[in-house]
């Protein structure tokens, strides 16, 4: 079996010496068409994103057609007025819940909250 083994490596260093030109051509080709193809994915994935980004766009609210009236009823100075004259809640709570109102859809949600929930909202932070 030995011998067996020592013949196929000599086949295979053979054949690798006998077609080395052929196999650097197909090498250089399989690396040509692979940078093709990163290249393909690489546009692909861009102009998925640049869609996304346009329709990410199309939703998002511009801050000229967000009316002052709505600017100030979901402000952070109105979520604060609120929190304060809400008894009972302790520093920790009241910070965690400042963070939370640097953003305006949790703004709009607290504000928009019965007094009850706005209670169990806080003590879950």
């Amino acid at each position: 079996t030995s011998c067996i083994g020592a013949r196929l490596v000599d086949e295979v260093f053979s054949h690798s010496s006998k077609h080395s030109e052929t196999y650097s051509a197909e090498r250089r080709s399989k690396k040509n068409r692979s940078q093709q193809m990163t290249d393909a994915w690489t546009e692909v994935v861009k102009v998925k994103t640049d869609a996304c980004l346009a329709e990410a766009k199309k939703y998002k609210k511009s801050p000229s057609t967000v009316g002052n009236s709505q600017k100030e009823e979901f402000s952070l100075t109105k979520c604060v007025q609120i929190i304060e004259g809400m008894e009972g809640i302790d520093d920790d709570v009241y910070m965690k819940a400042v963070e939370k109102f640097k953003d305006s859809d949790w703004r709009e949600i607290f504000v928009n909250m019965s007094t009850l929930r706005k209670r169990v909202w806080l003590d879950r932070l």
